[in-house]
């Protein structure tokens, strides 16, 4: 979906294009259409910086968020079938 973004600010001309010609006999035209991986500096930038920010919220929700420490999470359960009837 980034990718995909950056692509059509392109083609808006709302920021520029720089072409990575080293790469375009590795990436088929299809990539785009399917998993809006085009070969330019912007699309692919924007791509690695969302995952790598997507990463490292992983990262921190695991180890610094949410509960005392040691706590473990609750478990979710489905309620007894007496209650629904009930």
């Amino acid at each position: 979906m980034v990718g995909e973004q950056a692509q059509e600010m392109q083609l808006a001309h709302w920021i520029s294009t720089t072409p990575i010609d080293s790469l375009k006999p590795y990436i088929p035209p299809w990539m785009g259409l399917w998993f809006a991986v085009f070969p330019t500096v912007e699309t692919l930038v924007a791509q690695v910086v969302c995952s790598s920010a997507g990463d490292w919220l992983l990262y921190a929700a695991r180890h610094f968020g949410g509960g005392a420490s040691g706590e473990t999470a609750v478990e979710a359960r489905a309620p007894d079938m007496a209650a629904i009837n009930a």
